[in-house]
């Protein structure tokens, strides 16, 4: 079965940053709007966050993105934990307005 929930990051040694994805799939048949309905609702909680709906070849997704600068002071192993961390959590928070369960959450659905 394809992945249908990724969360990676790019570090980009060159502009010292590091930029974190996150993307959950919607189920396949699901109307778009439904979609734009969670991503709006997530757009209001998550003002921080980079939201967008995207598709690709496995289908309509919403992505997350949050980039941080580490040109300062490198990057702290405690730092980058709690960013994974809340990063993780709040794409968590994104997933949760689902309440119709119109897209795949792989806890949930044991994919």
């Amino acid at each position: 079965m394809a992945n249908y929930l990724s969360i990676f990051l790019h570090l980009s040694q060159e502009n010292k940053t590091l930029t974190l994805y996150a993307s959950g799939y919607a189920r396949e048949g699901v109307d778009e709007s439904e979609i734009h309905k969670i991503l709006n609702s997530a757009k209001k909680r998550l003002i921080h966050f980079n939201l967008h709906l995207k598709k690709d070849a496995k289908g309509l997704y919403i992505e997350m993105r949050h980039k941080a600068d580490y040109s300062a002071d490198g990057i702290p192993i405690r730092l980058f934990l709690v960013l994974l961390l809340n990063f993780s959590l709040r794409f968590e928070e994104v997933m949760s307005l689902d309440k119709d369960q119109q897209m795949i959450h792989v806890v949930r659905d044991k994919l």
